[in-house]
């Protein structure tokens, strides 16, 4: 097997693939993925083994995946983290997919809700080694293949009609404008399908989150998500899915 060649270090090597470092991180992207990315396109596994036109290509080729050169890097603008040490994507598209991968993980349907796990299931729907390699026809197949996952379980986004609806009641209520009404209505659309889930009666979800969740501040109660705030729709959400996760519960009459 021929040795690949290492090229000598100059100002414009150094430069170029200092660039691609900071592409990287900025991008959030991890080592493995990197790693591959470039063995995909390059057919070698280290910057150092590129000629100048291929190292500033692969700078343009980050460049147009969202890439700043101007932004200094800082640990106050690197990539949040969540549930694992893989750095998040933050690319609209990857929002999306990770919020239908915690819907489900919510609905007590999906186990490991970590990014390295929905790194996988994304491996495994579309071939792409991180989602921040995803392209649009690739992420459009994950979210169609989560959403159908969600819709067979019975968990239906809501539609710019129901969006809207809510919006009026708030409005109509006297209530504060919601930070993102299509956000907020999902989170009351995910409540109710917890609560059917676990099987409880149409009208208890208000007395079992008192007793649940808001025992300690019952004034953050409403007895429909509807008109709860979004902290406190948070919180619903997350007491319904330990619920959801204690083994027998599903399906099961709670008054």
């Amino acid at each position: 097997m021929t040795a690949l060649r290492k090229y000598a270090t100059t100002p414009v090597r150094r430069g170029l693939i200092a660039k691609i470092k900071i592409g990287q991180k900025q991008l959030g992207i991890d080592d493995d993925a990197y790693r591959q990315m470039l063995e995909n396109r390059y057919g070698v596994r280290s910057a150092t083994n590129l000629i100048i036109s291929d190292l500033e290509d692969l700078l343009n080729c980050l460049k147009d995946k969202g890439f700043k050169p101007s932004r200094k890097p800082s640990r106050a603008k690197s990539a949040p983290r969540r549930a694992g040490s893989r750095p998040l994507a933050v690319q609209p598209l990857a929002k999306k997919i990770r919020a239908l991968w915690l819907n489900l993980y919510h609905l007590g349907v999906v186990l490991d809700p970590s990014e390295e796990a929905l790194a996988k299931y994304v491996k495994r729907m579309s071939g792409a080694d991180a989602l921040q390699w995803l392209d649009a026809a690739q992420a459009d197949r994950v979210i169609k293949a989560l959403r159908g996952w969600c819709e067979r379980i019975g968990f239906h986004l809501p539609d710019s009609e129901a969006i809207e609806a809510i919006h009026s009641l708030r409005a109509d209520a006297g209530m504060a404008p919601l930070k993102s009404a299509a956000g907020f209505a999902a989170k009351v659309a995910l409540i109710k399908c917890q609560w059917e889930a676990i099987g409880g009666s149409p009208s208890g979800v208000g007395a079992w989150l008192a007793r649940r969740a808001f025992s300690n501040n019952p004034k953050r109660l409403e007895e429909d998500p509807i008109f709860m705030d979004e902290a406190a729709a948070d919180l619903a959400i997350e007491a319904l899915s330990a619920a959801l996760r204690v083994p027998g519960v599903r399906g099961m009459e709670i008054r």
